[in-house]
């Protein structure tokens, strides 16, 4: 049955195909922009080669300026919450608050202190493992967390003329 619409100018099914459509474009835009993401990190991974051991260098259009990393600074690591539902992520706040309950923070909910986290990584006392997993100065797992060092960067800017 192909029913028009009160507005009398399209079907159910065209309606519907429109839909399906939009949804169909969407799908590929965010396939289309992860693609992107990849050629931009990779871009930039290339940056940081041709930067070599320099820390700033000048070219006739741009100044740039790499930026190593340093492990002794939280604001160079990166921790997330592993699991993917909120039902996981719950589970793995209960783990760690029998573990190590001094980097879980207290809100109005409970959630895992990150800030904590990246602190107590520069400091070195967790240290991150080839698998992203972190782990205590006496080996225990910090369950439900993974962390990487962030790596190097280069920023550029443009030169005033």
């Amino acid at each position: 049955m192909n029913m028009k619409l009160a507005s009398g100018t399209k079907t159910l099914d065209e309606v519907e195909q429109a839909i399906t459509n939009l949804k169909l474009e969407i799908g590929q835009d965010k396939k289309n922009l992860a693609d992107k993401v990849t050629q931009v990190k990779a871009l930039e991974q290339q940056l940081v080669l041709l930067m070599g051991d320099a820390r700033k260098v000048e070219t006739d259009e741009w100044k740039y300026t790499m930026h190593v990393p340093n492990p002794a600074k939280k604001s160079w690591y990166s921790v997330v919450q592993e699991g993917g539902t909120a039902e996981q992520r719950r589970l793995n706040v209960d783990k760690l608050k029998k573990t190590l309950p001094e980097l879980i923070k207290v809100e109005t909910k409970e959630k895992v202190d990150t800030d904590s986290i990246k602190q107590r990584l520069a400091d070195g006392e967790l240290v991150i493992t080839d698998s992203g997993k972190l782990v205590t100065v006496n080996g225990e797992i910090v369950p439900g967390i993974i962390g990487e060092l962030k790596p190097a960067s280069v920023s550029a800017k443009a030169k005033e003329k």
